[in-house]
């Protein structure tokens, strides 16, 4: 689903500060962190991942914002992509996306969620469904 977004540093509206992600030990946050399962982390301006409010509004560790499962088909993320799907939703942009950006890049995470179900579907039923 994110693999479009790889190293992209977005806005995404985050409506509560809870959420916040709590491991049973530090070596279970090693161990996600070791396997790749942190897809999604809070930054502050430097792209640096933070613990610091208000950039961390919550307070999680590592600033880890989302997990996925080993096989990557779940996803589990405290912000609301789905809430900034379109530009206008967007409290600010880069003044240079206003002539070269019309689709939110969190719409790509949904797309490719979808792309996704489709093709699984697809291969699961011979093609039949679609």
């Amino acid at each position: 689903m994110l693999d479009a977004h790889i190293y992209l540093y977005l806005a995404c509206i985050i409506f509560l500060f809870v959420g916040r992600v709590v491991f049973k030990s530090r070596d279970v946050l090693e161990s996600a962190q070791n396997q790749h399962l942190v897809p999604v982390q809070y930054a502050d301006d430097s792209g640096t991942p933070t613990t610091e409010y208000p950039m961390n509004p919550n307070g999680s560790p590592a600033g880890i914002a989302g997990l996925c499962s080993v096989d990557g088909r779940h996803l589990a993320m405290m912000p609301h992509p789905e809430r900034c799907v379109q530009m206008w939703q967007w409290p600010w942009t880069p003044p240079s996306w206003k002539s070269t950006v019309t689709v939110s890049p969190w719409l790509c995470m949904f797309k490719n969620a979808f792309d996704w179900c489709v093709g699984v579907n697809e291969a699961a039923c011979n093609g039949l469904v679609r």
